[in-house]
């Protein structure tokens, strides 16, 4: 969602989701919140070009929503030392193009976005 929806669809929208996903497991219903939000969006620029979401804030938005869906971290909860390899493994795979200073920025900065999906 958040390589796809980033610059479409509100980042606290794809967070809510992961929030929600990780009570009910239920990624159909997910998906389908997510496509058709963003099929909302996409309707208005059938004749003009998208938005394009920066690399930074989908790498970011992927964060933060793996270690709430993954590691069930609240909002603010800095990301465990013992999780950071593997979330960043995750992250750098899902965006080639972000670089790891890029990757180790937002692991390390997610406490300071605790108030960015409000």
């Amino acid at each position: 969602m958040s390589k796809m929806g980033v610059g479409l669809v509100p980042a606290k929208d794809i967070i809510a989701a992961s929030r929600r996903l990780r009570v009910t497991q239920d990624i159909e219903i997910e998906v389908d919140r997510f496509d058709n939000a963003k099929g909302a969006v996409l309707k208005k620029y059938a004749m003009m070009q998208r938005p394009e979401g920066k690399l930074e804030d989908k790498v970011n938005v992927a964060v933060d929503a793996l270690c709430m869906l993954c590691l069930g971290l609240k909002e603010g909860e800095a990301v465990p030392e013992s999780a950071a390899p593997l979330l960043r493994d995750i992250v750098k795979a899902a965006f080639l193009e972000a670089s790891d200073d890029m990757v180790a920025n937002s692991l390390s900065n997610r406490a300071a976005r605790a108030q960015a999906y409000a």
